[in-house]
């Protein structure tokens, strides 16, 4: 942290009443409760369907924890002086500590949101093709992370000069890491809003239900748009008042990691959309298609009354455990449902898979 000149400390003192700290505590109040109400209701939906936990909801357990972690440790800054000038800055060791740990916190609590929605994709959508587009960007999203995270804590080593001048430091351009990190996290959030579209349309069902599946799987695009407002405030780390500069791009990573965690769990509230409409988790209001839909020329059946096929002729068949109409597309389907009447499968009579021939994908 640089040291603030006499006439930055002239401005300091002549602005001494300015305070942030009620607007800063109250948008960290609001992330964490957003976050923490968002997974609740997940996991409701969860319990309501009776759909075992599976990794996309492990991993968002621990994406929470950290943006607990993230926002606790906001909180506190604000008992050092954050919210106030420099000039009142009252341990300049522990804010610093207190500072590193919550970026790392914000930084890990990001990865572990994207994984968690890759996790629910690669659940969600069975084809190879996929399945291989969704391990390369969680690859890539680790690979780009663990860095950013290291660069993060170590931006100047020793770590003790960040808070005793007695120290020579070594630092990097941490505003490039910023911002090179920033914009990659943009790109892989587009990338990942992009990447089930072509899929969910693919889908044996009306446009307005495709429609639907749809907007709720790009509300993500609130996190692009976050996360872009987020990367204009970073930028400008290199200051001599940080308790006061920093206020607008701390309280901005808040608002993007718990919106990532919202918009994470958003498209596994089908369950518990129905309840509310229906009176019934795993209601089915329409009949289930069972037609032949294609991507690209390739056949798929998404549903159907027989067993799967098994592999022949060197034809790889693997059936989905999400079967993706049941837990994506309940609820009324008002073109799938016009000029016909619904037939309701007796009980335990039909038994629906999901099947994807590897030659066609």
């Amino acid at each position: 942290m640089a040291a603030p000149s006499a006439s930055d400390i002239t401005y300091m003192m002549a602005h001494a009443t300015e305070d942030r700290r009620p607007n800063f505590i109250t948008a960290n109040s609001i992330c964490l409760a957003l976050a923490v109400i968002a997974v609740a209701l997940r996991f409701l939906s969860r319990s309501l369907a009776r759909i075992p936990f599976q990794l996309d909801d492990w991993t968002i357990i621990i994406a929470l924890a950290i943006h607990i972690v993230f926002c606790g440790t906001m909180l506190s800054l604000v008992h050092f002086g954050m919210g106030r000038h420099v000039i009142f800055l009252t341990d300049v060791k522990s804010f610093t500590i207190i500072a590193l740990t919550a970026e790392t916190a914000y930084n890990v609590a990001i990865m572990f949101t994207k994984v968690s929605i890759l996790c629910l994709y690669y659940r969600l959508f069975p084809l190879a093709w996929f399945k291989k587009a969704v391990w390369a960007l969680g690859i890539f999203v680790v690979a780009y992370s663990v860095p950013q995270m290291f660069g993060t804590i170590f931006q100047c080593v020793p770590i003790s000069s960040k808070w005793d001048p007695t120290v020579a430091p070594k630092c990097i351009d941490y505003a490039k890491l910023i911002i090179v990190c920033g914009i990659i996290n943009i790109v892989t959030d587009f990338l990942m809003l992009a990447l089930p579209v072509p899929v969910l349309w693919s889908l044996h069902v009306s446009n307005h239900r495709k429609l639907v599946l749809s907007v709720m799987f790009l509300l993500g695009g609130f996190v692009c748009i976050i996360s872009i407002v987020r990367l204009f405030y970073a930028q400008h780390v290199a200051t001599v008042d940080p308790t006061w500069d920093l206020v607008w791009p701390a309280t901005m990573s808040g608002i993007e990691s718990a919106s990532a965690i919202v918009a994470a769990c958003i498209p596994t509230y089908r369950p518990l959309i129905n309840k509310i409409r229906h009176g019934e988790a795993e209601e089915n209001t329409v009949q289930r298609p069972t037609g032949v839909s294609t991507i690209g020329g390739s056949k798929k059946r998404f549903f159907s009354r027989s067993k799967p096929t098994k592999r022949t002729s060197g034809s790889e068949v693997s059936s989905g455990e999400y079967p993706l109409y049941d837990r994506l597309g309940k609820g009324n389907d008002n073109s799938a449902s016009q000029g016909r009447t619904p037939v309701g499968p007796s009980p335990g009579e039909i038994h629906v898979k999901t099947v994807f021939h590897s030659n066609a994908v």
